[in-house]
């Protein structure tokens, strides 16, 4: 009985071994991050391949930003500014996120729009919209 004992606990043993070794496995693997965070915001030094054109009373014209921190300041009679950027990285699941105050935001993705602040306004000959003040306060609150 003594010997059927001890091979019922080293088996046992050795399943709860097995377990907790593939409980391991499975968690170091579930574990490891495949997220890259790639910051493509444009400063002064770091430049990211980003076209800026502003609306002025004159029409829209190409804009080279001077950036103050990660701001830039805008000619007196700049109505709108449009940024634009093709993305070249490779990126597998690439997820955008985009930071700002007080801006609307619009993508697209081979010419398509998948999404924009702007769904109900209609844009001018350039290609710009000009939200009024009732406009951008719904836009800020979603």
């Amino acid at each position: 009985m003594k010997k059927r004992s001890r091979g019922r606990y080293l088996l046992g043993a050795a399943v709860i071994a097995a377990v907790a070794a593939l409980v391991l496995i499975v968690f170091s693997l579930l574990s490891v991050t495949t997220k890259t965070d790639l910051s493509l915001g444009d400063t002064q030094e770091r430049r990211f391949g980003w076209r800026y054109e502003v609306l002025t009373d004159d029409g829209p014209r190409p804009y080279e930003p001077v950036f103050e921190d990660w701001y830039f300041q805008l000619p007196e009679d700049t109505r709108a500014v449009r940024i634009t950027r093709t993305m070249t990285e490779d990126i597998p699941q690439a997820e955008l996120m985009w930071m700002s105050y007080q801006d609307g935001v619009e993508v697209a993705l081979d010419g398509f729009q998948l999404y924009t602040d702007f769904p109900d306004l209609e844009r001018d000959g350039n290609g710009f919209v000009h939200p009024d003040e009732a406009q951008w306060e719904r836009i800020w609150r979603q």
